[in-house]
């Protein structure tokens, strides 16, 4: 029993240049009965829209592939994954040490905060030390000099007028 032969123009696949393998003409390059001329004397092969697309397709993945190759050998990396993992833990040494300059920054700003309330009471005090002095020199002394530090006192101090109680009893 005899196979039947496939079709003589059926295409079975392409060589490396383009050309078609057909089942029974193909098998020689220099074969007269190819009916195409041999490479280098002007063959010429029409492609598809699709086909360059795929073609262009292929080619620009693979020079993305070689071009982060050769970035990856420039650094010192065998894999990307090591790239990642390095960028990675860079970017995190970077967090932490912005983190701890963020807490050294925290911990100026409290105790330039503590240091003018010391200077606000320190002042505050020394206020009050210079009016209990003058109300001395003006021969206060005992009670009167108690209530003559409290009529001199600021009005943060000072006890509360009468116009002042009756507005807190509205509230």
């Amino acid at each position: 029993m005899s196979r039947p032969l496939p079709h003589p123009r059926l295409v079975l696949g392409y060589r490396k240049d383009g050309r078609p393998i057909h089942p029974i003409l193909g098998a020689d390059e220099r074969d007269p009965s190819n009916g195409q001329p041999p490479v280098g004397q002007g063959s010429v092969r029409t492609f598809t829209q699709d086909e360059v697309s795929q073609l262009l397709a292929r080619e620009k993945q693979q020079g993305g592939r070689s071009a982060v190759k050769e970035i990856l050998e420039q650094v010192g990396f065998e894999k990307a994954e090591d790239l990642a993992a390095f960028v990675k833990a860079q970017r995190d040494a970077q967090a932490a040490q912005l983190s701890e300059v963020e807490r050294r920054e925290q911990s100026a700003a409290e105790r330039e905060q503590g240091a003018a309330q010391k200077i606000a009471a320190a002042e505050t005090r020394e206020r009050a030390a210079a009016r209990h002095a003058t109300l001395l020199k003006l021969g206060a002394l005992g009670d009167d000099l108690t209530d003559a530090e409290g009529c001199c006192a600021p009005r943060s101090r000072r006890a509360p007028t009468g116009r002042r109680l009756r507005e807190r009893r509205r509230r």
